[in-house]
């Protein structure tokens, strides 16, 4: 049994992790105390009820598993940070209300309301680029935003024409200056 292989053990200790985010897969680790324990949750938990194997998950688990334990990660994560830099930096030239400047991933550019929300992710998807938006009750009422993600699957030159691209299209819907203005206020950034 692993638990008791651990330095430290307790009999009602569970431990569970997910796989979504460091690993890029889906699914996740569940470790139990005891074979009984491990029986009773897999036969009377609610979420295992139902539960089917996905080859692809597991697949997909042990090959992100390799990269994380070889040199190739660190290889990853420096073209990533390159990316996620230039995100940053044109995000900023540009003058789009990216509301956080972080080495993350993940960014989050504001719009204001749900509908320019809506209409900004459509518009986007027509020309190809797929993100995702961020509404009530996710963000606060009126906080819309639109999330986008970098990968090492996108080029800088991919992220270069979804920045440009979307840049134009804030231009339609602040015919007015006014309108920039009135986002910039709701999420209170100066100009």
């Amino acid at each position: 049994m692993v638990m008791e292989k651990a330095p430290f053990y307790h009999p009602k200790l569970y431990f569970t992790t997910g796989l979504t985010k460091a690993f890029g897969t889906m699914g996740g680790v569940l470790v139990y105390p005891d074979d009984d324990s491990y029986m009773r949750v897999k036969s009377c938990g609610k979420g295992f009820i139902f539960l089917f194997k996905c080859r692809q998950a597991l697949a997909s688990t042990v090959a992100s598993c390799k990269i994380h334990l070889s040199k190739e990660i660190t290889v990853m994560q420096t073209s990533l940070k390159a990316k996620i830099d230039y995100f940053n930096k044109r995000a900023v030239e540009l003058g789009l209300l990216l509301m956080h400047i972080e080495q993350s991933p993940v960014f989050f550019i504001g719009v204001g309301e749900v509908n320019v929300g809506y209409d900004m992710v459509l518009r986007l998807k027509k020309s190809g680029f797929f993100i995702n938006i961020a509404v009530f009750p996710a963000v606060p009422f009126n906080k819309t935003g639109l999330r986008i993600t970098v990968s090492n699957a996108l080029s800088i030159n991919d992220i270069e024409e979804l920045l440009n691209h979307y840049r134009k299209l804030t231009r339609l819907f602040a015919k007015a200056r006014l309108k920039f203005r009135k986002i910039k206020k709701i999420f209170r950034q100066k100009e």
